[in-house]
């Protein structure tokens, strides 16, 4: 949430930066009439290098939640100051990239509604979340027959996999394309030394990568005990928990 002044510094920078320079372009093509006004506008954001996608009035698509005035009919087209007494929240449509971040500017009851998710790679991170979850189930039922080695595989990629998704909503346009071990690493280390996720996150990623080079390499004589297991599974129960809450 914003307070006044933000809001309008916020609305003043992306009018500035986006709307106002494709009204601009429109109007010098034929595209806008010169007397044209803005009711409603929408920027729509990629992380893979595709160009921002800029909206203006009827072209904008967004999913309101309001409160109704009265019983609206499915399908049915009305004014705004008409059907909705309150707008609550607006959202993108599913027929937008899921992994897209947006800002959305609506005129209601004159009044600008200003509602912006700059979050990119939600799909994307909210699947990768899905995944760590499987491979923590995998390990609490190797948890339960001490099955130490594939506890440790599993607990690791578990831990890599909450580290992406919590790093995809923040990606460049390399890291949204493509994850790798190292990149995860790199960029999840530097995340956290610079204050963001807690730092109790990163030592486990760190030092499940180093025990399963044992685990299932045996690289190194390896030795694990049912207390440093239950350490790891608190770690990553509450890892999964922010995860979730942070893209959702």
């Amino acid at each position: 949430m914003l307070d006044q002044q933000a809001s309008t510094n916020f609305f003043n920078h992306v009018m500035e930066l986006w709307i106002n320079p494709e009204i601009e372009k429109r109007v010098k093509a034929g595209k806008l009439p010169e007397n044209f006004v803005l009711t409603s506008a929408q920027v729509i954001m990629y992380s893979d290098g595709r160009s921002n996608v800029v909206r203006l009035n009827k072209e904008v698509k967004a999913f309101l939640v309001a409160v109704a005035k009265r019983a609206l009919k499915v399908n049915e087209e009305f004014p705004l100051e008409d059907g909705i007494k309150e707008i609550k929240n607006i959202k993108l449509t599913e027929r937008d990239d899921p992994n897209a971040g947006h800002v959305t500017f609506l005129r209601f009851n004159n009044e600008w509604h200003i509602v912006f998710d700059f979050r990119y790679n939600k799909k994307k991170a909210k699947d990768t979340t899905n995944a760590a979850n499987e491979f923590l189930k995998s390990a609490k039922m190797n948890y339960e027959q001490d099955l130490w080695r594939s506890f440790v595989d599993n607990m690791y990629s578990a831990t890599e996999l909450l580290a992406v998704a919590q790093l995809l909503p923040h990606a460049d346009k390399d890291y949204s394309k493509r994850q790798w071990h190292e990149g995860t690493q790199k960029r999840y280390t530097s995340f956290v030394d610079t204050g963001n996720f807690k730092i109790e996150y990163k030592t486990t990623l760190l030092e499940l990568r180093r025990l399963r080079k044992s685990a299932r390499y045996l690289s190194n004589k390896f030795t694990f005990t049912r207390d440093e297991a239950e350490k790891y599974l608190k770690i990553l129960e509450d890892m999964l928990d922010y995860t979730d809450k942070r893209i959702n």
